[in-house]
């Protein structure tokens, strides 16, 4: 084997340097006020809907408290698109330059607040008894923020996991070893992004068709959430060099 392949492999022994897994994940949602839960913001939903749209939508405001679990976060939802990142370069003409280029100049931070999260319909329709209702109520509370309001915002945390470093020291030993029939793969935080003051603010709408079943297409829906700003957290030592 060429020793540049080697040293690529190599590379991957360690947990720093390891290929993650990316399928195991949680999203978790909760309340800015008061313990965190969500039906704060229920609440708020029904108060705001009362004022302005009454008797149109129907709230279930523990709806996502029930189906959320401490460790795993909202269990109904599919796939999350990040914000992309970037900012506008330009060039500035020099005139008779000749043959020389034009400079690049960096411009404006490319401005991106949405956060897009797929979610599975259920019987009791977390879009209709939840998320339509409050981004409708959303539209009527606004953006700025009123202390002698009820609070309709939240804070979302994205939790990536991943293996444990525990038994990276000696991977060979620990891939031969037998497992005890009760033995569980243990499982660390990789990195988690917390997004702040969040509300929805496009919920996708619903499809109802006889043609041929799609569970992509009929089952689940997207949701468009609008944030503040966002923070990369790295729990446990993530980036200490000791690992």
């Amino acid at each position: 084997m060429p020793n540049h392949i080697r040293k690529r492999l190599r590379l991957h022994q360690d947990w720093t340097n390891d290929i993650p897994i990316k399928n195991i994940w949680g999203i978790n949602f909760s309340a800015r006020t008061g313990s965190g839960a969500m039906s704060n913001v229920g609440d708020a939903i029904e108060y705001y809907l009362n004022s302005y749209r009454p008797n149109t939508f129907r709230v279930d405001t523990g709806l996502i408290d029930r189906v959320s679990d401490t460790e795993v976060g909202f269990l109904l939802a599919q796939n999350v698109l990040f914000p992309q990142e970037g900012f506008n370069v330009s060039t500035t003409s020099i005139p008779q330059a000749g043959g020389f280029r034009s400079a690049l100049v960096g411009g404006n931070r490319i401005e991106n607040n949405n956060l897009d999260v797929t979610f599975l319909e259920t019987n009791r329709d977390v879009f209709s008894f939840f998320f339509q209702p409050w981004a409708v109520a959303a539209s009527y509370a606004g953006l700025i923020e009123d202390d002698f309001e009820p609070d309709i915002k939240c804070n979302i945390d994205v939790i990536q996991y991943t293996r444990t470093a525990i038994r990276y020291p000696d991977k060979v030993a620990e891939s031969n070893k037998p497992r005890r029939e009760n033995e569980e793969v243990e499982f660390g935080i990789r990195k988690m992004h917390t997004f702040y003051d969040c509300i929805p603010n496009t919920v996708q709408g619903d499809k109802i068709s006889y043609d041929t079943f799609n569970a992509s297409d009929v089952l689940s829906r997207g949701v468009g959430f609008t944030f503040q700003h966002y923070q990369l957290n790295t729990p446990r030592g993530v980036l200490d060099a000791a690992i």
